[in-house]
């Protein structure tokens, strides 16, 4: 209890405080967790500030903030905790999502770049966004899986934005999630770029290392 007129920092209190029958104490109003007070006489729970962008205030009553948030986590405001266990449903604070990074002081969640990826949460730094794997590309930033597969007659290497990254040149084929262009094998030819398969030699023709030449004198080319 508190000499009435004296309401303390970390406190709030209205002109209904509960009065202790008989006395000049009252009882305050503590500000609950994820604000604090660093004023004294404040007589509403408005008068709470509400903790600050990258900030948490992990207790009842605080005349300051807690502390920083932790790297992983992200605290936009009202954050109660450094390390947020779960997500607020209003997107106030929370683990840092999947596709995502925070590092410490975080208040909202940092993109992995297009091109790279994230399944995992609470990653602490860019770093640990992976790069999109050769064969698949990764469009946009924020991704929690790759976008999808290169498409045929194109190839992917690792960290591709696009499905047509690189064109498969003449000579070479790409299926579809290609990392790397392969030779036509022997009996296919391709005169082409961009395309997803060879091309059977024909009758009366010899191919090799992807391009066609006539039968040569003296041979049976079926």
């Amino acid at each position: 209890m508190i000499a009435a007129g004296t309401c303390e920092k970390g406190f709030y209190c209205p002109s209904n405080s509960v009065y202790t029958s008989g006395t000049l104490y009252y009882e305050p109003y503590r500000c609950p967790m994820g604000t604090y007070n660093a004023f004294s006489g404040k007589s509403s729970l408005s008068d709470c500030i509400a903790c600050p962008a990258g900030k948490y205030c992990g207790a009842e009553a605080l005349e300051a903030v807690s502390g920083d948030c932790a790297a992983g986590f992200y605290c936009a405001t009202l954050s109660p905790f450094e390390k947020p266990a779960f997500d607020d449903a209003s997107n106030n604070y929370g683990k840092c999502p999947a596709g995502y990074h925070c590092v410490a002081s975080t208040s909202v969640p940092t993109a992995c770049a297009a091109g790279k990826y994230s399944a995992m949460t609470k990653l602490e730094d860019n770093t640990n966004c992976k790069p999109c794997e050769p064969g698949h590309y990764c469009a946009t930033a924020g991704l929690s899986s790759p976008t999808g597969e290169c498409t045929p007659g194109y190839f992917c290497a690792e960290g591709s934005t696009s499905a047509t990254a690189a064109d498969c040149t003449a000579t070479n084929y790409c299926p579809q999630g290609s990392a790397n262009q392969e030779t036509c094998p022997i009996g296919f030819y391709n005169t082409l770029t961009r395309q997803g398969s060879c091309t059977e030699c024909e009758a009366g023709s010899t191919c090799f290392n992807g391009q066609k030449a006539n039968c040569p004198k003296g041979y049976y080319c079926p």
